[in-house]
Formats: structure tokens, C-alpha cells, sequence
């Protein structure tokens, strides 16, 4: 799936600033902040989580899905380079999903998405 999103990314002349692991560190602090998009590959834990790390970046995440089902990814493999020259060409909408931020006395503040 990364390769595809390469190549589609490439054939669109869209610039790719990071390629990141879910489990590197802080990805809040590695991410480029001049970022448009952020595409997750995996299925629902994977874009949770990254939801998680990343929310406070306020940059809009696309979800390919490459498990069998996935409720919260928009894109499964078979059309990244259909449907990414799409989105890159502002043909898309966006979807907000609510979020719950908990925190119990002085713990950390944990972030709730489609499940807590």
C-alpha cells in the first residue's frame, strides 16, 4: 500500500514530507507541520492511534485500509490511485468525528475516538 500511495503521489506531483511508523516515539514531534494530509495505512487501530498521537496538529487524516474491514479508514488498497488524484485534486469532504479527552486529577489526558 505505501508504494502505491508513492507512485500515485508521484503521477500527481504531490510532495511526500514524512513517512512514519505508528510506534516511532513522539509523532507529533517528527511530523512536518507544513502537512496537508496524513495518510494513515492500516486498519481502525492504526488510524485511532495516530488519531491519538496526532490530534492536536489539526491536519486532516485519509484511512487505507489494508485489513479486512475497517470502519473508520475511507480507502482500501485496490483504489489509492483512483481515488488519491481525486482527493489531491480537492475532490473530497470532510468528515469531522468527535473525540473525547479524559483525565482523571493530575494523570495524563487520554483521547477517546471511537471507543474509550
Amino acid at each position: 500500500a505505501l508504494e502505491i500511495c508513492q507512485k500515485t503521489c508521484q503521477d500527481c506531483s504531490v510532495e511526500i514530507l514524512d513517512v512514519l511508523s505508528v510506534a516511532d516515539g513522539n509523532l507529533a514531534k517528527e511530523i512536518n507541520t507544513n502537512s496537508q494530509l496524513i495518510l494513515v495505512i492500516g486498519g481502525d487501530g492504526t488510524i485511532i492511534s495516530t488519531i491519538r498521537k496526532l490530534l492536536t496538529l489539526e491536519i486532516p487524516f485519509l484511512g487505507i485500509n489494508i485489513g479486512k474491514l475497517g470502519f473508520l479508514t475511507d480507502l482500501n488498497v485496490d483504489s489509492i490511485s483512483k481515488v488519491l488524484p481525486e482527493v489531491f485534486s480537492g475532490k473530497y469532504q470532510l468528515e469531522e468525528r468527535p473525540s473525547l479527552s479524559i483525565q482523571v486529577d493530575d494523570s495524563e489526558s487520554l483521547i477517546g475516538i471511537n471507543e474509550v
